[in-house]
């Protein structure tokens, strides 16, 4: 019997059931809150640990807050967040129902305590605020996903290769308009709309 069990044994009892739904309404209200005003966030509900110790101690909780999912304009924020959301909660459930409901909390609120360790070392270390947020431990749970299919298997494949698609297309065009800012700075023009 490893610590894990002995862990579930003792307080299996007190494991949330259906966590991702909690969780998933809280991006909700996160994601309705961006809507109406993206800096509040920032200013008010980040995970700052200099304002935690200036007595700011709702931020240990309101950074949980933040969008599964934005955009540049509103439609899009809505689009991804609802995306966002719809994934947390299909992968949370997946993970609920193969691990148990002990081992899915544990991993979930020992990812948010270690994003909270985290936070306060970065700042303890480099003096500046970070922004922290639970979207690096969301994705993480599509990680710990297995599944056998060879359906999950191409849908994960695919979004791999989707992910690399649009990572070089990015360093494409960071490169090209690097190169515009180095020719207009040698006062060299290609075209009239450079």
């Amino acid at each position: 019997m490893n610590t894990l069990d002995r862990l579930e044994k003792r307080f299996g009892r007190f494991a949330i059931p259906n966590v991702m739904r909690i969780f998933t309404v809280i991006y909700a209200i996160g994601l309705v809150l961006w809507i109406i005003n993206p800096t509040a966030y920032v200013l008010y509900l980040a995970l700052n640990p200099s304002a935690i110790l200036r007595g700011q101690v709702w931020r240990l909780v309101t950074w949980l807050l933040f969008p599964p999912g934005y955009g540049e304009n509103i439609i899009e924020t809505v689009v991804y967040g609802a995306m966002g959301l719809y994934f947390y909660y299909w992968v949370g459930g997946m993970l609920e129902q193969s691990w148990g409901r002990f081992r899915f909390n544990f991993y979930l609120f020992l990812g948010i305590l270690f994003h909270i360790t985290a936070a306060f070392f970065v700042n303890f270390v480099m003096h500046s605020f970070v922004l922290m947020t639970p979207t690096a431990l969301n994705l993480s749970l599509s990680l710990r996903l297995r599944s056998p299919t060879r359906i999950f298997r191409f849908i994960l494949w695919d979004c791999f290769l989707s992910a690399r698609f649009i990572w070089r297309c990015s360093m494409w065009e960071l490169s090209s308009t690097i190169s515009l800012w180095a020719l207009r700075a040698a006062g060299l023009q290609f075209c009239s709309r450079c």
